[in-house]
């Protein structure tokens, strides 16, 4: 492997690092949103979508 290749690795890392953070807080702040103001269930959306299964 050379230089190029090893740095190259690091910067990808790098990137995904950073995405997986970004992502992760996101659903983190999502989650925390629907804790505090959840969303009403549609019934009858659920039971369809069940039924079909």
């Amino acid at each position: 492997m050379t230089f190029g290749y090893a740095q190259g690795e690091v910067v990808a890392a790098l990137i995904n690092l950073t995405t997986l953070l970004i992502v992760g807080f996101y659903l983190l702040v999502e989650a925390i949103n629907r804790f505090a103001r959840p969303q009403p269930i549609e019934g009858w959306t659920v039971i369809a979508v069940v039924g079909t299964r």
